[in-house]
């Protein structure tokens, strides 16, 4: 057995998810709020039978797995990892690619952090706690939820009290918490009078720190942890842990610069904000968003560096598929500023953030002289890559278009210029006069009708497998054609109740095909409403489909006869009797 299947045959997936959202018993099945996307009515279902869950409004489904990667944002190998320790439940050996680096130096941050917060409220370290709650506004309950603590001023304090308890030198090297002297003879502590914001990865643990110096004559206003096995600053986020409910609740991400700017959103009631740690915003950083939301605004600083860092982060969210938004501040150079400046005009300021093109067309408007000769080269070259790093053809085009409006530059100037040096063949330009406008949500009633009779067979109570009265309702019912996934999974069933008198849910699915699979997972969490409140109910219910169905198959074969020009004798003794049977029904 593969780990991944330990785990789902270890773990209910009712409890699990019971744990970060309220469930509700609704005939076989469980329904609560989905945790993924904002609704009132609740359409997230999980069935204890099959062990999988869906979502009928934002279609996000699957198992204990892709659960707990959608919940927490975390690769298939971290969800694995971290559900095995929640559970306490042993895993197979992994390869040497894949084993994680030494626990010892998650238990050696994970004191030093425990260490430095101790630190912060000591009366000796007054200035540390002034400072972070008094100069920079943060409150007591924010310390707390960001572990904010002081290092403090010594070469070897927070060293020596790590060895105390039972760290090694070579630990507290290895984990970047101290730096060895020169000549291999002895160490220091590499954070000092510092206030140290702890780094987390995904799963919460700590992995590195981020330090402001409160020593004005330090060159390095900031230092973070070296690199380490645990601490790579191209794969990490400052603030994730923290926002990463609230990304996936309110379906976005804020990115910001600094460490102080996502505190101080945090401090204004906004949670889904993330921060880099003094580094380009990578493509391992949008991935780590995108299994969260598929929509980012960037808010970086107001100055040259900032404009840089946007233009150079919109590409990649770009490439990964994203919709992206920039906000500029209207005071202040970064948000921290804006807020102490004005919060109301700086939450404004967020919720007028422009989509990519259109910030980069006002940043080309407001930068260049828009009488020069050279302006519309100038501005397209600040705006065309964006264009061509646009996953979706047709987001392509339509960002071609708002850009030919603005420069009045032909459409196809433009998408001959977007790809001149990149070797890639233009894209087709579709004219807005033969685009047709498709209906694909129209769902034929007698397709609603096999699903929902599909889903109540799916679910039926145990209480009624094998009840006699309910084997006569459906045994009139024929399926005349099965090339469709869901009439050949009714076909089944059918032939299965009407032979053994009962289904067998799990075995049942599992020998279906693999597309059948798909349809019936679906089916299974399907809401049957009012209709799982008692026997009764559910037989009504089952008979009125059954009744309906029939009838809708008795007046498509009148209307078949009725059609053709010269009917034969067995087709009007037919129509005469399906008539007089379509009345019994009634």
């Amino acid at each position: 057995m593969d780990n991944a299947q330990k785990i789902k045959e270890n773990i209910d997936i009712v409890a699990h998810i019971g744990k970060t959202i309220e469930l509700k018993k609704t005939g076989k099945n469980f329904r609560g709020v989905c945790p993924f996307h904002r609704e009132k009515t609740p359409s997230f279902f999980v069935s204890p039978d099959r062990q999988t869950w869906h979502c009928f409004g934002c279609s996000k489904g699957g198992d204990i797995i892709t659960y707990t990667m959608e919940k927490e944002g975390l690769d298939f190998l971290g969800t694995l990892e971290i559900l095995s320790q929640t559970y306490n439940i042993p895993l197979e050996a992994r390869t040497s690619t894949e084993a994680g680096p030494d626990e010892r130096i998650y238990q050696t941050l994970k004191d030093a952090s425990s260490y430095f917060r101790t630190q912060l409220l000591l009366p000796e370290n007054t200035h540390a706690f002034e400072y972070i709650s008094k100069t920079r506004g943060v409150s007591d309950e924010l310390i707390t939820r960001f572990s904010i603590g002081y290092a403090p001023n010594s070469w070897d304090q927070t060293g020596r009290f790590l060895q105390n308890e039972g760290h090694s030198e070579s630990l507290l090297t290895e984990a970047g918490l101290a730096i060895k002297k020169e000549g291999g003879t002895g160490w220091y502590d590499r954070f000092r009078d510092r206030i140290v914001f702890p780094i987390e990865d995904r799963m919460g643990r700590v992995v590195g720190f981020t330090a402001r110096s409160l020593n004005k004559e330090e060159t390095a206003k900031y230092l973070n942890s070296p690199e380490t096995s645990v601490f790579k600053k191209s794969k990490l986020l400052y603030g994730l842990s923290q926002a990463k409910d609230k990304i996936l609740l309110q379906d976005y991400a804020i990115v910001v610069e600094g460490t102080l700017d996502v505190i101080s959103f945090h401090l204004h009631g906004i949670e889904n904000v993330v921060a880099p740690l003094g580094t380009a915003l990578t493509q391992d950083h949008i991935s780590m968003l995108r299994r969260l939301s598929k929509r980012v605004i960037f808010l970086f600083d107001s100055d040259k560096a900032g404009i840089d860092a946007t233009f150079r982060s919109i590409p990649l969210a770009l490439q990964a598929g994203m919709e992206v938004k920039v906000a500029q501040l209207s005071e202040g150079k970064d948000p921290d500023e804006a807020f102490r400046a004005d919060a109301t005009k700086t939450k404004q300021d967020i919720s007028q953030a422009q989509d990519a093109i259109s910030f980069a067309i006002t940043y080309a408007q407001s930068s260049f002289d828009s009488h020069s000769p050279h302006f519309q080269k100038q501005a397209a070259d600040i705006v065309l890559p964006l264009i061509r790093s646009i996953e979706n053809s047709i987001d392509q085009e339509a960002a071609l278009r708002k850009l030919s409006n603005v420069l009045h530059i032909s459409l196809e100037t433009l998408n001959k210029e977007l790809y001149k040096t990149s070797g890639i063949t233009p894209i087709n330009l579709i004219s807005e006069h033969t685009t047709k406008t498709t209906n694909q949500n129209s769902i034929s009633k007698s397709k609603q009708l096999w699903e929902t009779l599909v889903a109540s067979l799916l679910q039926l109570p145990d209480s009624l497998q094998e009840d006699a009265t309910f084997i006569e309702i459906i045994k009139p019912l024929k399926v005349s054609s099965t090339t469709h996934p869901l009439l050949s999974i009714a076909q089944k069933l059918l032939s299965e109740l009407k032979q053994r008198g009962k289904i067998e849910v799990s075995s049942f699915i599992r020998d279906l095909t693999e597309i059948e699979r798909t349809t019936a997972d679906l089916l299974l969490l399907k809401d049957l409403g009012t209709i799982v409140d008692n026997n009764e109910t559910y037989k009504d219910a089952v008979m009125h489909i059954v009744l309906s169905i029939r009838r809708y198959q008795t007046r498509s074969r009148i209307a078949q006869i009725s059609a053709i020009a010269a009917p034969s004798e067995e087709e009007m003794i037919e129509l005469k009797t399906i008539t007089q049977a379509l009345k019994n029904l009634q």
